[in-house]
């Protein structure tokens, strides 16, 4: 081999040991899942085993035991540096993403005389957990709020707006806005097949029909 070609070799080898050693001991190469991330993501776990129970909460006892938990994640998340804090947000929106197509599949496999019914117990379901995620809101933006007492009624007003919204201070959102939902839309169209979109649609179709006969009841 050309001795220039041989040096050059060996300084490329050694500048991409070094790059690695230094991103190694800067955190930002792991081996091991950082153990505060684990512990949110098994925390995520939970909860999604919890809202999979039977379909979803049928109680507001039920939809209480999901906000609570919901709010805890929120809070460990917060507290997780930038870097792991998007790890974690990121493999929440899968589990999101998951819990959606299995509502899906469980409306595919129910006979269709009584998928109604089942598109109705998934919009209870939702509407539980919907009213818990807000009661939570305002009980954890109230206590933040009776702890500064001397900053007046005004700050105490805007921390429960701030609350309401997705990703605002350390509480849980009230639910998607639409924006996020046609996101999800688009995410759905970007990466299915034609006869997966095609499977979504139909089902979305379905229970936007029956939110809105729900609505006019």
């Amino acid at each position: 081999m050309n001795p220039t070609l041989r040096r050059w070799g060996g300084l490329t080898l050694l500048t991409a040991v070094a790059l690695f050693l230094i991103a190694w001991l800067g955190g930002w190469v792991r081996f091991t899942i950082d153990p505060r991330l684990a512990e949110v993501l098994a925390m995520q776990r939970e909860v999604d085993r919890l809202v999979a129970a039977d379909g979803g909460p049928k109680t507001e006892a039920e939809a209480r035991v999901i906000a609570d938990a919901w709010g805890k994640i929120r809070d460990k998340t917060d507290g997780l540096p930038p870097r792991l804090r998007g790890q974690a947000a990121a493999a929440g929106w899968a589990t999101a993403e998951a819990g959606k197509r299995r509502a899906m599949d469980r409306f595919f496999a129910t006979p269709p005389a009584e998928r109604k019914a089942e598109l109705d117990r998934q919009i209870k379901s939702e509407k539980l957990i919907g009213g818990a995620l807000a009661a939570t809101a305002a009980t954890r933006s109230g206590a933040t709020a009776s702890a500064a007492p001397s900053v007046g009624a005004s700050t105490g007003q805007a921390g429960k707006q701030a609350g309401g919204q997705a990703g605002g201070g350390s509480v849980p959102p009230q639910g998607p806005s639409e924006d996020s939902r046609n996101a999800g839309r688009k995410g759905v169209i970007d990466n299915t097949s034609s006869s997966q979109r095609a499977r979504f649609f139909e089902y979305q179709r379905a229970l936007n029909e029956r939110r809105k006969a729900a609505a006019g009841r």
